[in-house]
């Protein structure tokens, strides 16, 4: 689908010294790297020219070499003639041969000649393979030495033969049998062939002349590019450039030498027609009508010579192509209407006018040729042709022959006459002609009128027939030549400051002006116009499609360049640069690629689209949603990107066209989601329309079973950003509940069929309910359904009437058969599993209806006969209804319909309630009847209790009359003041309070409440002694000492209270002195890791600079010591750990008060979080233990009552030292905490710095708590 355009267009004459004594030039070959020129006569002389052949670097003679005479052979005349003539990189010599059968190497370095064999029978032709490694020779023996095998010409008939390296033909065109063939030649990617024939003199005068063909195959056909004419009837030497691709480079021996560069691209109308150039023929496609394969077309146009250039125009009402062939002739053809080229060549067929066959005797429409009223410059080659008004065009030519740095001349022609029909012959008047500023590299028309040219250099300009060439200025000009040309549509030049052309260089960085829009581009088009506005389309070397709006093109970014600056914030877990090179190499990058690859994020992009490799785009026609793209293969294939098909829904919803926006979304498996969630809610108002405008319940079946919360068009949606900007109405779904849109569309669809006709919207509607999760609703519809058949009102078909549709009854009557309750019933159980909805249909109560169930399904009905058998025989209908609830579990539901099955069901429901934990709902049941309600009241008590819920026990005997019971509760339970005010009210006489007394002392003992203990004693006991002792072992010393002394008891004090405080503060200042040394235990290794963590820091960077600077394999023995060091600390690895526990001191500062069960807990959750030296936790876990080593408020307070009870019994110095030793603590504990909070270690888990950042914010112990006695504290000289 894609011509040749010209890019590149030089003409010189040879120095005279080449061709000096009328020596007439043979052969041509050149050096691409050097950019010398090697030119041969046919006289024996042989030059070296420089780039572009403007001076002679020296000059011999190749006969020189030879020392023999010729022998004349059996084919060759005795005359030597060059054969071949070619330069071999390899060599870097020249190689040729002579028509006597010798092979010569003249290498250059040396200038020396070396004959390295010769051939029997001479050798007639040879040339070297593009890639320089295989010498095809033609011998006078009639031998072709490849693949040894023999050509056999055929008789009167030139043909051009392809054959595939394992000898296979692979294709041929024909060459006029009276042309004779002067050279040909490949080029070096094997996509072109170039052909010089020399046409003899005719008869009637005609001269001779030479042609130059550029021929392309592509699906099995052989395509004529390009011709041009050179009126010579001497030699022409063809050779391709080896360098700059597509490259050619010609010279005649009479010294005129010519350098093409081609390009190959597309020309496509606005309409979306493709005009190939085949020859005489220029086949045209309108890709928006459909897809006709290539080499067919949709229509050929005819012309009288080989097209050289052709423009196409859409002219409004109908579409025109022009064409300059190779004889210098305009000619145009035109379209009926719009872009109908097929319609054309049918009505012109009728008319007998403008249709003739081809020479591969197909119809063809035959082009209206032109007068021109002056000559096109004579001696220049045409180079682009471009429409730039409904009447002109521009004609680019090269400059002249002899010009070197000569400008490229636009010349404007004007066409008069009727475009459109035959009347009336056409005129070309050439009107002026300028010369451009440098040379042009291409020229495509503007989006309006004119056209834009691009010079060499990038530069942009503009043309505007009648007025000059107008620069666009630095902004939009390339910051490199781009050979691939498209200009911004028409709706997207929003200002004088948009770029007016997208270009693509050779290297793939595709140009809007100045921007860079990405540097891995194939191939780029443009949709002018359709739903979502203009877009542009290009495809990068990883196989990606990429559809970009020109509205976001000023702010877009390539993705590729956004994973880029992704990947610098990788996981460490990735592979950095100059760091572990022996395990992160090439093999590791790799496998982590395939596992994640580049398709699978551009999967989630509607943006980006994988296409086949190799895959070229030729078109988007306008107002249509299709790209077409050409394969390598040739073939051509449309797709529909999710970017413009979004785009069209989105446009069909602005105008509430809901039924061709449900068939855009359905045909092109879009999410139905989008079709609510575009600015939501306002699907919910166009319900009514939307189900009037599909009528299919199908269609509203497939919407309500597609539905999922959340938004597809909000953010993290799956076409977020993906359709047009919507209005301010638009809601977060996220916000309303996962289950919110669902329920209102659901809803909303309701009641707009139902105010249509429910009937014939049976299957929606119960889509409907199961979306909603209502089951119950949808089977209560089918019963409703199935009851209003029994009872005749739908008089629904009989069994011969069931295939009215089919049969065309349905056609005839104009009525469609509704739906039945079993058509709806078998919809249903395709999307409810069967046992689901037999257990919704049981849990009805309805029999039948589960019965109806099962014999719709797939399952058998005898297997639920015998079981709803059972059911349906059950009296009175509450014990059914009880055994239904049973079978399904529903234990809640069971209770009542028990009751209500009669008092002697009473025990049972009891029974039932207590096991399946039903009693609360029991007692509400028999409210009303209080000798039940005391029952249920006493098993709730006995249930209650077990479970060890002494206190809610209590209060349920309470309800139920049972005092003795409620105390014994409340005496497991620990509450001593309800045991004792319930026994008042009992009436208990002293001894029974007494003896309650003594076990309630020893049980709350035993529970670790020793104050309440004492308070016990105390007060029911008058205990003073053991009072005493428990408040002492509650460290209540200021109520021990009170008690002591109100009792008249101060001998408890000395040996009650002196003792236990005395072994208190040995205790106290002993773990307060441990604390002590943990904390600069601690604190000292923290330090030392964090020491040897920053060592291994600097030593790692050092090896990443190290890497960076040379890339030397070997590991130098400094970095291997480094390395073996990371190995030996684990704690700072990026290896991943698990850890459940949280992390406080394994030697925490003891408790006075709880007993030994907390202390088992604590013991256990310490065993999980003691420092584990290098492990990768063990820095956070030092920081943490020290956090937890400050004393809490507690702890002050129990110093504080302890040092006091030490002054009241004369041991000052003892209170001293406790206090200044906790002070100590708290110091070297803050201490300790600051250096953390500064020097904060690398966070693992979240968790530990949620602890730590808890034990930052503990109580202070010297914030509310009396523990700093002033004379306890040490004097100022003391502290310092």
């Amino acid at each position: 689908m894609r011509n040749l355009v010209t890019l590149l267009d030089r003409a010189v004459c040879l120095p005279p010294d080449v061709l000096a004594d009328k020596q007439h030039l043979r052969h041509l070959c050149l050096d691409s790297e050097s950019g010398n020129l090697f030119v041969a006569t046919a006289e024996g002389q042989l030059s070296c020219l420089s780039a572009f052949g403007h001076q002679t670097v020296w000059s011999t003679s190749w006969l020189d070499s030879l020392a023999t005479e010729p022998v004349a052979g059996p084919v060759c005349k005795p005359v030597r003639q060059l054969t071949g003539f070619a330069h071999v990189v390899e060599l870097d010599a020249l190689c040729y041969s002579v028509s006597t059968g010798e092979l010569v190497l003249l290498h250059l370095s040396t200038l020396q000649f070396e004959e390295v064999g010769a051939v029997d029978g001479g050798i007639v032709a040879s040339s070297w393979s593009p890639d320089g490694e295989v010498l095809v020779l033609v011998t006078g023996l009639a031998q072709l030495v490849v693949m040894n095998k023999t050509w056999e010409l055929r008789e009167g008939k030139l043909s051009i033969v392809l054959y595939e390296r394992n000898g296979l033909r692979h294709g041929s065109f024909d060459i006029p049998e009276a042309d004779e063939v002067i050279d040909m030649q490949w080029s070096h990617d094997s996509e072109l062939l170039a052909v010089a024939v020399r046409v003899p003199s005719t008869a009637d005068g005609r001269p001779s002349v030479v042609h130059v063909q550029i021929w392309h195959r592509s699906n099995w056909h052989w395509y004529l590019k390009l011709e041009w004419r050179y009126a010579h009837s001497g030699r022409m030497v063809l050779r391709w450039d080896e360098v700059a691709a597509m490259q050619i480079h010609l010279c005649t021996d009479d010294g005129q030498y010519r350098v093409v560069g081609l390009a190959r691209d597309v020309c496509i109308s606005l309409r979306g027609t493709a005009a190939v150039v085949d020859g005489t023929r220029v086949l045209l496609t309108p890709l928006g009508q459909g897809l006709v394969p290539p080499p067919m077309c949709a229509t050929a146009v005819s012309f009288a010579a080989p097209v050289q250039a052709v423009a196409l125009r859409d002219m409004g009402q109908f579409e025109v192509v022009a064409a300059v062939t190779s004889a210098g002739a305009v000619a145009v053809a035109s379209s009926l209407e719009a872009d109908l080229w097929e319609d054309t060549l049918e009505a012109s067929l009728e008319a007998q006018a403008r249709a003739a066959y081809d020479m591969a005797g197909q119809v063809c429409l035959c082009a209206r040729p032109a007068l021109l009223d002056a000559c096109l410059p004579p001696h220049q080659a045409i180079r682009a042709l471009v429409w730039v008004g409904p009447t002109s065009l521009i004609a680019v030519f090269a400059a002249p022959p002899g010009c070197q740095q000569g400008p490229d001349q636009v010349v404007e022609l004007m066409l008069s006459g009727d475009l459109q029909g035959d009347a009336g012959p056409l005129t070309v008047n050439i009107g002026r002609t300028l010369a451009l500023p440098s040379p042009l590299l291409r020229a495509i028309p503007a989006p309006a009128s004119g056209a834009l040219l691009q010079l060499e250099d990038g530069c942009l300009l503009a043309y505007e027939p009648g007025e000059l060439l107008l620069p666009f200025g630095p902004a939009a000009d390339f910051l490199e030549p781009c050979p691939w040309l498209v200009a911004t549509p028409e709706q997207a030049l929003l200002g004088p400051t948009t770029p007016p052309a997208v270009g693509l260089t050779k290297k793939g960085q595709l140009f809007w002006g100045g921007q860079l829009l990405a540097d891995d581009c194939t191939s780029v088009v443009t949709r002018t116009s359709g739903p979502g506005g203009a877009h542009l389309l290009y495809i990068t070397r990883t196989h990606r499609m990429h559809i970009v709006p020109f509205t976001r093109l000023p702010t877009h970014q390539h993705p590729a360049w956004q994973a880029a600056g992704a990947s610098a914030h990788a996981s460490p877990l990735a592979p950095s640069a100059g760091r572990g090179r022996g395990k992160h190499d090439n093999l590791h990058t790799a496998m982590h690629a395939a596992m994640r690859p580049a398709g699978a994020n551009g999967s989630k992009d509607v943006n980006i689209r994988a296409v086949e490799q190799g895959s070229r785009l030729v078109a988007a026609p306008p107002d249509l949603m299709l790209v077409v793209m050409q394969m390598p293969r040739g073939n051509l294939e449309a797709v529909y990107p999710r970017a413009l098909v979004l785009a069209a829904i989105a446009e069909r919803l602005e105008v509430h066209d809901f039924a061709a926006a449900y068939q855009l979304a359905a045909r092109h498996r879009v999410d139905l989601n989008v079709l609510v969630d575009y600015k939501w809610p306002e699907f919910l108002a166009h319900a009514p329309e939307f189900v009037h405008a599909l009528r299919s319940d199908q269609d509203i079946t497939d919407l309500l079973a597609a539905l999922q919360p959340g938004s597809t068009t909000g953010l993290r949606g799956l076409y977020f950003n993906a359709m047009p900007s919507q209005s301010s109405v638009q809601g977060d779904l996220d916000d309303q509940g996962p289950q919110n849109k669902v329920g209102q569309v659901a809803h909303a669809l309701q009641a707009a069929m139902q105010a249509m006709d429910s009937a014939a919207f049976l299957k929606p509607m119960l889509t409907s309910h199961a979306v909603l999760g209502d089951l119950e609703g949808a089977l209560a519809l089918i019963k409703r359904v199935k009851e209003t058949q029994l009872e005749g009102r739908s008089q629904p078909p009989s069994a011969g009437r069931e295939q009215a549709v089919e049969e065309g009854e349905a056609g005839r009557t104009g009525r469609v058969r509704p739906p039945t309750a079993e058509d709806g019933l078998k919809h249903l159980l395709l999307t409810v599993d069967v046992e689901r909805l037999y257990r919704c249909a049981l849990g009805m109560y309805e029999v039948e209806l589960a019965y109806m169930v099962v014999a719709h399904s797939q399952r058998d009905p005898g297997e639920y006969l015998l079981e709803l058998q059972r059911f349906a025989g059950l009296r009175p209908p509450a014990l059914a209804k009880h055994a239904i609830d049973m079978h399904l579990q529903r234990y809640e539901r069971a209770l009542p319909h028990l009751l209500a099955a009669g008092p002697h069901h009473f025990e049972q429901a009891l029974q039932l309630a207590r096991d399946k934990g039903l009693l609360r709902e029991l007692l509400h049941l028999v409210d009303s009847d209080p000798a039940k309600r005391r029952v249920v009241l006493g098993v709730q008590a006995e249930v209650l209790a077990e479970c060890s819920r002494h206190e809610d026990a209590a209060l349920a005997y309470l309800a139920a009359g049972r005092h003795d019971q409620a105390l014994e509760q409340y005496r497991a339970a620990g509450q001593w003041r309800m045991v004792f005010s319930l026994a008042g009210r009992l009436g208990w006489e002293e001894v029974a309070l007494r003896h309650k007394a003594s076990e309630m002392v020893e049980g709350l003992a035993g529970m670790g409440r020793l104050a309440d203990a004492a308070a016990v004693a105390l007060d029911y006991l008058a205990d003073v002694e053991a009072g005493v002792s428990l408040l002492t072992q509650a460290r209540e010393w200021r109520e021990a000492l009170r008690v002591a002394y109100r009792a008249m008891r101060g001998d408890l004090v000395e040996t009650v209270v002196a003792p236990a405080g005395a072994e208190a503060a040995a205790s106290q200042l002993t773990q307060l002195r441990e604390d002590v040394s943990r904390v600069d235990k601690y604190l000292a290794r923290l330090k030392d890791v964090q020491q040897k963590r920053i060592s291994l820091q600097a030593a790692l960077d050092a090896e990443d600079e190290e890497g960076q600077e040379t890339e030397v394999a070997d590991v130098p023995d400094d970095v291997s010591e480094t390395s073996s060091v990371v190995s030996g600390m684990s704690a700072y690895t990026s290896a991943t750990h698990s850890a459940t526990s949280t992390t406080t001191s394994s030697a925490r500062p003891p408790s006075t008060l709880g007993g030994r069960k907390p202390q088992k807990k604590v013991r256990k959750k310490d065993k999980g979080t003691r420092i584990r030296q290098g492990s990768p936790e063990e820095e956070q876990a030092l920081a943490a233990h020290l956090q937890a080593l400050q004393p809490t408020t507690r702890s002050g307070t129990q110093v504080g009552q302890l040092t006091e009870l030490l002054v009241v019994l004369g041991h000052e110095q003892d209170a001293r030292i406790l206090q200044q030793q906790l002070s100590e603590l708290i110091n070297r504990q803050r201490a300790a905490a600051a250096y953390v909070t500064e020097n904060p270690p690398p966070a693992i888990h979240q968790h530990q710095q949620a602890l730590t950042k808890f034990k930052q914010t503990d109580a202070n112990p010297d914030e509310g708590s009396q523990w700093k006695w002033d004379i306890l504290r040490p004097s100022k000289q003391a502290s310092t």
